[in-house]
């Protein structure tokens, strides 16, 4: 899947992520790697560092993380406090 940059955080990522319902839980790496794992399989991976944001999985389910995770920013750039998503 393709990734893309998303500069506001892993606390404001956390919470658009959690906010999706998805049933999972997160982990953290080295080199400031936040990993997802949702319950119905896949993985989102953040990278505080360097903002890059990476869905995997089967491909069907890494496009729905991906395209459901850029819905959910997409939707929240509006709000005040949370900025707009980076390519």
């Amino acid at each position: 899947m393709k990734s893309f940059k998303y500069h506001a955080g892993a606390a404001r990522l956390r919470d658009v992520v959690e906010a999706l319902e998805l049933g999972g839980r997160w982990s953290h790496g080295p080199n400031g790697k936040h990993t997802y794992r949702p319950a119905a399989g896949g993985v989102i991976n953040y990278w505080s560092r360097t903002g890059r944001v990476h869905c995997q999985g089967p491909s069907e389910i890494a496009a729905h993380l991906d395209h459901e995770l850029r819905g959910a920013l997409a939707a929240r750039a509006s709000y005040p406090g949370l900025p707009p998503l980076m390519s």
